[in-house]
Order: C-alpha cells, then sequence, then structure tokens
C-alpha cells in the first residue's frame, strides 16, 4: 500500500491548504511560569486560536536520581489548568525527553521521568488536556521500554475523565525509521529547518511520503512543532499545511512553542510571529 500511495500522490501537484485546528504553543519551565499564557490570553483570543499546547521539557541526567517533582507543591500546571477551565478553553500537554549530554540510555531510569509526567498528570485531573504528546527520548528504541508503553496505555484505561488523543511525536527520519506507529492515536510531526530552498518541493515530497504513511497506519497526524522562523514563515506555515494526500486527518498545528513566549506576541524576532504583517493578516483570514 505504501509503495503504490507514493506512486499515486507523487503524480499529484496540488497544494490545497488543510483547514486545521491552529494551536498556540509555549514551553513551560523553571523559568517560565503560568503568567506567559495569562498575559497573553487577549490575544489568543484576538485571533480566535483553538487550544493552547503547552510544553513541559525534560532531560536525562546521570544524576537524576529520583523525581523532581513534589506533590506538596503548588506547580504551574495548578495554574493553568484553573484557567483554562474558567475560560473553556481546551489544552494539549506535551512531554519532550531530550539527551543534550549523550547520557547512556541503558543507564537511564525512566521510571523516575514517568513519575514527573504522572505528577503533572494528576494535577488536571478536573479538566483534562485534549491530548498528550510525547516526543524525543521517549521514541528511541533504546529507551522504549516494557514500563513506558504500560504507563501509556494507563492513561487511556485508568486516567479518569482523560478522554483524549495519545500523540507520539517524532521528526520526519523518524516517523520513517524504526517509529511505534501502533500505540498512540495520534502520530505527531515535529518539522525540523528545511533541506532545500525550494518549499513547495520539499513540502510536496515530505508531506505525501508521511501522508501516505499515515493512511497505511490508519492514523491522523498533528504538527506539534511547526518551528516557523526567519523571513520565510508564511512561506513555511503553508507548505506544512499543503501537499497532503485527500483522505489524511491533520487534527491541529501548533504554533512556535520553543519559548517562554507566545510567538503572536514575542520579542524574539528569528521565531516571533508578531512582526510579520503577512502571516498574520494570512492567520486571521484562515482562522476566520
Amino acid at each position: 500500500m505504501l509503495t503504490l500511495c507514493l506512486l499515486l500522490y507523487a503524480c499529484t501537484s496540488s497544494p490545497e491548504i488543510q483547514k486545521v485546528s491552529v494551536f498556540s504553543g509555549v514551553t513551560i519551565d523553571k523559568n517560565c511560569g503560568a503568567s506567559v499564557v495569562i498575559d497573553n490570553m487577549e490575544t489568543f483570543r484576538r485571533f480566535q486560536l483553538d487550544a493552547w499546547l503547552i510544553e513541559f521539557p525534560f532531560e536525562l541526567s546521570a544524576r537524576h536520581t529520583g523525581s523532581d517533582f513534589r506533590y506538596y507543591e503548588k506547580h504551574t500546571i495548578d495554574t493553568l489548568v484553573t484557567v483554562f477551565q474558567t475560560e473553556n478553553i481546551p489544552y494539549v500537554l506535551c512531554f519532550p525527553l531530550d539527551n543534550p549530554q549523550n547520557y547512556p540510555l541503558k543507564n537511564a531510569r525512566i521510571a523516575h521521568y514517568l513519575s514527573d509526567v504522572s505528577g503533572i498528570l494528576l494535577r488536571t485531573h478536573d479538566y483534562p488536556p485534549i491530548a498528550i504528546v510525547f516526543s524525543g527520548i521517549w521514541m528511541n528504541p533504546a529507551f522504549y521500554r516494557e514500563d513506558f508503553l504500560r504507563f501509556v496505555g494507563e492513561l487511556k484505561t485508568s486516567f479518569e475523565g482523560f478522554t483524549g488523543d495519545i500523540v507520539f511525536a517524532g521528526f520526519p527520519h523518524e516517523l520513517m525509521g524504526d517509529f511505534d506507529w501502533d500505540s498512540p492515536d495520534v502520530i505527531g510531526i515535529r518539522y525540523h529547518e528545511p533541506l532545500s530552498e525550494n518549499l513547495d518541493l520539499y513540502y510536496a515530497g515530505l508531506n505525501k511520503e508521511i501522508g501516505c504513511y499515515l493512511l497505511e497506519h490508519d492514523k491522523p497526524g498533528m504538527i506539534v512543532h511547526s518551528n516557523l522562523f526567519g523571513d520565510k514563515k508564511l512561506d513555511l506555515f503553508r507548505g506544512q499545511l499543503s501537499f497532503w494526500p485527500d483522505s489524511v486527518e491533520i487534527k491541529g498545528i501548533a504554533l512556535n512553542s520553543l519559548h517562554c513566549e507566545m510567538s503572536l506576541s514575542g520579542k524574539n524576532a528569528f521565531f516571533s510571529l508578531s512582526e510579520d504583517q503577512a502571516f498574520l493578516d494570512f492567520l486571521k483570514d484562515y482562522l476566520n
């Protein structure tokens, strides 16, 4: 089926833009709290975005000998859940796990990180997320343990009130390699810098190939990292939403979530969308 799909859509040149939900993404860490969401709620409403995507990043560490989560301490997620519930705003939680120091995966204690994730999720009981995303080292076969799959399975069966999607996300080369397409409900796509200056040609090939994998495994996709940057933000956004096989469902796209700022009001010129008038005009038309 995959080969047939690739052959079929190789002959298709239509760049039709899919109409999907647009999420505002931010990263929450020790230097970034709930204020980045609260202070930007007016911008969120003005653009009529569909949901927030909140990342809680983790890093493997040789010194990580126990969970960092303290159940008796107030956590950022407490405030966020209250705000989202009060405003009746859907949200997605993302848990990227990275290994910047190249710590040996065989020595990592996955239970410590699962405990931290669990601690955050338990705080969302009264207003659960619409999706939970795992990416990074979670997806590495060398780190992919039975206890992680068991944990993910329990989210669907034992996380009371949660009826959303489990998303496994990867960069394109990961999705086309040794990737678990069976366990999640949705496949997350993490776009990196394009490998070609010809964005139409690049996304025409890439999105059709990823789309054929989605069709083969009967899964919808979700763009969890759009990585819009430089002076081609609008072209990147349009390319990521185009060239998909007709029957592929893309459940949403997250505007940049790499930093502690909302990209529609941020000041980081390389990643911010706030001063790109062409992008803002297109987004307003797209969402209305």
